[in-house]
């Protein structure tokens, strides 16, 4: 399909409406920043001109990506644009940050402005930075298109040669749902059961935990750090993993696990409160085809953990394990979408007050620490830009902070190294202690951690 035939609308789904939740009755004033973020260091700098061509060159090949499209806020859907040049160039700018952490820091702070303009590429002499709306796409579309731009700017003609991509512009939410019809009945039920459990939690009763002093909003500070997980320390917890358990444990659960149990150990989280995780999950799980489709299809899991008298890695990992694979058999994922749509009936002003006072009122309500989100192994996604990045370059995956938890660790595995970003809130962390949770992913530390 070429570009001129693409649809002149795509509508949102259940998930791209969250996260356009303005932080007042203003729908033209400030909205909570919710941005997925990626940077990476060139092999040579380049020129503002050079996104834009590549813009125009990626959208002729691949209008699927939707760069043609701007956000219309008002009507809930993306809409092509008329003058793609004069959006192109909004897409792209010029940035002089003190360094690369600052640079990804300063563009999950606050939202893209003009709000329209969902993504927008920015160069600061070698070292590229990619920041999309989250209503746009999550980051492994990020990472994708990120991918796609670099080798657009450096190779137009090996550009032509990359595979064809799917051409799906959107997937409604209820077509995961209805994929086959005992799914769906699955769904409603789960969601009668878990409905009162929800309305608890969206009011605030039962425990409240209050990690962080006030909600993130428009401009909040935000601080960035990255780590790199060197090949022998991916391997050792690769290791860590099989030996824990006999149980198969995934790498996700073991950081997400090992996290917890460091952030305990530097008092951070109290031992005997049950530790709340949360679980990214692919929506594409619950398709019975294969469907690549470049968007939001990100659902979540949330999940407590026991407390128990004395630290017990292997333990947490089994519990977290079993708790996980028992929700995502039964399709508790999809059980939150009949509140969305119901909340999305009862108009827009309504949903976005009672997602706003969500959000505002989570500092009271949202257990969690921190979110950690694992992209996984990227090397198919970047491979084609390879060697247009510097051999060094640590890749930046950030997110904004949403609400109260006030850590964010993405992680990234390239070639067989890891690439850590955590964003944090400066308010609540600070440089050295996000180094020394860092730690957690060392081998000494996971070692010595699995022994006790």
């Amino acid at each position: 399909m070429s570009a001129e035939l693409a649809p002149e609308t795509v509508r949102f789904n259940a998930v791209d409406r969250y996260y356009l939740i303005s932080e007042t009755d203003d729908p033209h004033g400030a909205y909570f920043p919710m941005l997925v973020c990626g940077g990476v260091q060139l092999t040579q700098r380049i020129e503002c001109a050079q996104i834009v061509e590549a813009f125009k060159h990626i959208n002729a090949r691949f209008p699927a990506f939707r760069l043609a499209y701007e956000l219309d806020y008002t009507a809930d859907r993306w809409r092509k644009v008329a003058d793609l040049d004069a959006h192109f160039e909004q897409m792209a700018a010029a940035d002089q940050s003190a360094n690369p952490d600052e640079a990804i820091a300063s563009a999950v702070r606050a939202n893209l402005i003009p709000f329209s303009c969902p993504l927008r590429a920015s160069i600061d002499d070698d070292y590229l930075t990619l920041r999309i709306h989250h209503g746009f796409a999550d980051g492994l579309f990020g990472v994708k298109l990120l991918a796609h731009l670099i080798v657009a700017v450096f190779d137009p003609n090996a550009y032509d040669q990359l595979p064809d991509i799917p051409l799906r512009y959107g997937l409604p939410i209820w077509r995961v749902a209805w994929d086959r019809p005992q799914q769906g009945f699955t769904m409603l039920w789960n969601w009668i059961r878990t409905f009162k459990s929800s309305v608890d939690d969206y009011k605030g009763t039962g425990e409240a935990v209050c990690y962080t002093p006030e909600p993130i909003h428009n401009g909040s500070p935000i601080a960035v750090q990255r780590f790199v997980i060197p090949r022998a320390s991916m391997k050792a917890l690769r290791q860590a993993r099989r030996a824990l358990s006999s149980m198969p444990i995934t790498l996700n659960t073991l950081c997400q696990v090992m996290v917890a149990h460091r952030l305990i150990e530097l008092g951070i989280l109290p031992q005997d409160r049950a530790v709340e995780y949360t679980q990214p999950i692919d929506l594409k799980r619950y398709k019975k085809d294969p469907y690549i489709y470049a968007g939001n299809l990100a659902g979540q899991i949330r999940l407590k953990i026991t407390p128990r008298p004395t630290p017990d890695l292997s333990a947490d990992c089994v519990e977290f394990q079993t708790k996980l694979e028992t929700q995502l058999k039964s399709g508790m994922p999809l059980s939150t979408l009949p509140s969305e749509w119901l909340l999305a009936l009862m108009g827009r002003r309504f949903y976005k007050k009672i997602n706003r006072d969500w959000i505002t009122s989570s500092i009271r309500t949202d257990r969690r620490f921190f979110v950690f989100s694992n992209l996984g192994v990227l090397d198919a996604d970047l491979k084609p830009a390879l060697p247009f990045i510097a051999p060094e370059s640590q890749l930046a995956l950030a997110g904004s902070l949403i609400g109260a938890p006030p850590l964010l660790i993405t992680l990234g595995i390239v070639g067989g190294i890891g690439h850590l970003t955590m964003t944090y809130n400066p308010r609540v962390l600070d440089t050295d202690t996000a180094a020394q949770i860092a730690q957690a992913f060392t081998p000494e530390w996971s070692r010595e951690c699995s022994q006790r």
